[in-house]
């Protein structure tokens, strides 16, 4: 992972704007995961107004290896189940994007709230499934 300050909110050191990304790269023939790809940035206190508070936007990409997506093609041939919403069929599995937002309310010195929105494509890799909006919600405390 990189993580890299590239501004200051209004030259104030604490108040950082970074940049981040993590990327994962396994071995193709033994691993599920072929690789994953994450960007985005963070700031700490985006508003004059909310110095504490937190804002962050990423996108990523996970890639299933090829050897896996072999397997799964054979295993879909095979069973010879072509209907997705067939129980039993064997979806072959490709990329997952995604993108994430999210904004942390300092609530109090102790408090955090952080709504956070996801937008995934081919949730799982698969390409049939309807692209999913999630929408959760951190809370954190410090005592």
């Amino acid at each position: 992972m990189l993580r890299q300050q590239v501004a200051l909110i209004n030259e104030d050191p604490n108040r950082p704007l970074e940049l981040f990304t993590q990327a994962h790269f396994n071995e193709k023939d033994t691993s599920y995961i072929r690789s994953s790809l994450n960007i985005g940035m963070t700031v700490l206190g985006p508003f004059d107004s909310r110095p504490t508070d937190q804002l962050g936007v990423a996108v990523g990409r996970v890639e299933v290896s090829p050897q896996f997506k072999k397997r799964q093609q054979m295993l879909s041939a095979m069973s010879g189940i072509t209907n997705f919403d067939d129980p039993d069929f064997i979806p072959v599995l490709g990329k997952e994007y995604s993108a994430e937002t999210f904004y942390g309310i300092q609530a109090t010195k102790w408090l955090m709230i952080r709504p956070n929105i996801q937008y995934v494509r081919h949730p799982g890799g698969v390409s049939e499934v309807e692209d999913a909006v999630i929408v959760g919600l951190k809370i954190q405390s410090r005592f």
